[in-house]
């Protein structure tokens, strides 16, 4: 797996390649919403002054395990005023899993706490059940760039290959940076 990851950071617009032009827009403090596992940050070998919040224990136990996170919070991603400000607050994957509404809220609360905001989201219609024992892996909303765009967001769309389908699917990654 090692050697697909050092490969496809070099082609163009995929998964790793996004990954990798991240790096540098990432300024401590950071909150990861819905950090899930931690993937991105562990790709990265990144860690350091980072706030992991989900609502799946499992998933944050192995987050845990891999020592990425300053700290761990098993809490829904709209309760996050208590954690104060960030330089970088990421959300990988995630809004997928939220309705609209909250989608929108957490989209303003997110301008409001934090600098910069980084966002991956599948591009249009992506179907995904719950999988994993986690029923929050189902996805319940669909976007495409216009809809961040309209929010402040700067787009690009890039490539990752579907393990479980075999073919490679479109992706958005957002970059918004907030005057606060």
């Amino acid at each position: 797996m090692r050697e697909i990851i050092h490969l496809t950071r070099h082609i163009p617009y995929t998964k790793f390649w996004v990954l990798e032009r991240i790096r540098p827009l990432l300024r401590e403090p950071i909150l990861d919403l819905g950090c899930g596992k931690g993937d991105p940050f562990w790709y990265l070998k990144f860690s350091g002054d980072i706030t992991g919040v989900d609502v799946f224990f499992p998933y944050l136990k192995i987050a845990y395990d891999r020592n990425i996170y300053k700290e761990l919070f098993l809490r829904d991603v709209e309760d996050i005023e208590d954690l104060g400000k960030f330089k970088t607050i990421t959300a990988f994957f995630l809004l997928e899993h939220l309705p609209t509404d909250k989608t929108e809220r957490l989209l303003n609360l997110m301008k409001r706490i934090g600098k910069t905001n980084i966002i991956t989201i599948p591009y249009g219609k992506h179907s995904q059940e719950e999988h994993s024992g986690n029923p929050r892996q189902r996805h319940v909303s669909h976007y495409l760039p216009e809809f961040l765009e309209e929010r402040g967001f700067e787009i690009m769309v890039f490539y990752q290959l579907s393990k479980r389908l075999r073919i490679w699917e479109k992706k958005i990654f957002a970059i918004r940076r907030n005057n606060n």
